[in-house]
């Protein structure tokens, strides 16, 4: 399903404006840990919040960007690129096992915000559904309301042709019932009356 908006192509920009932002703050925290903390010399406590707090934004932000994934990546790819070759290039014990991890973790990101990405558009496929289907609903509703229009005017109107002759045959009958005539005609005519009369009831 293709959504056609008004706005896209300010969306679009404004989407992209994003990206730029996030890949900023992607580099800005990238960096904290790479520029500020030394893996040889500092203690292992400030290492690890240093590397994975930046690392941890991620999975919040697997959530939160799922839906536009471009600010996920533009996030994750530079604050976490500069970490993994930092750990990758120290040659301090338990620097590789530190860059398998955070390598793990990004991982796992990746996988979260694919399954909430995949949620989020279904999401929105049902959503334009149930608003496609309320649009034919509505639109079959004005159908029966015009054919109930239709059938009532077409019922009114044949009504009235129909009243217009039997009040005329009432009127003969009438006429014919104050004539002077034989007893087998009178009899006739008041079986005509009788039915006419069952006519307009």
């Amino acid at each position: 399903i293709h959504i056609v908006s008004p706005y896209q192509g300010s969306l679009k920009k404004w989407g992209w404006l994003a990206v730029f932002q996030l890949y900023i703050y992607g580099l800005m925290w990238g960096l904290v840990p790479v520029l500020f903390v030394d893996i040889g010399t500092d203690e292992t406590a400030k290492v690890i919040v240093a590397y994975f707090f930046t690392a941890f934004i991620m999975i919040g932000q697997a959530v939160t960007y799922c839906a536009y994934r471009p600010m996920w990546f533009a996030y994750a790819v530079p604050a976490n690129a500069a970490m993994l070759l930092t750990l990758l290039a120290n040659d301090t014990p338990g620097s590789n096992l530190w860059a398998m991890y955070l390598a793990l973790l990004i991982l796992f990101c990746i996988s979260s915000l694919q399954k909430n990405h995949r949620s989020i558009i279904e999401e929105i496929k049902l959503e334009l559904k149930y608003a496609d289907l309320m649009q034919q609903l509505q639109q079959e509703k004005e159908k029966a309301d015009q054919a109930n229009l239709s059938k009532s005017t077409f019922l009114a109107s044949a009504s009235h042709d129909l009243r217009q002759p039997v009040h005329a045959m009432n009127l003969f009958i009438e006429m014919l019932q104050k004539k002077p005539l034989p007893d087998d005609s009178k009899l006739l005519i008041d079986r005509i009356a009788s039915s006419a009369t069952n006519l307009q009831s």
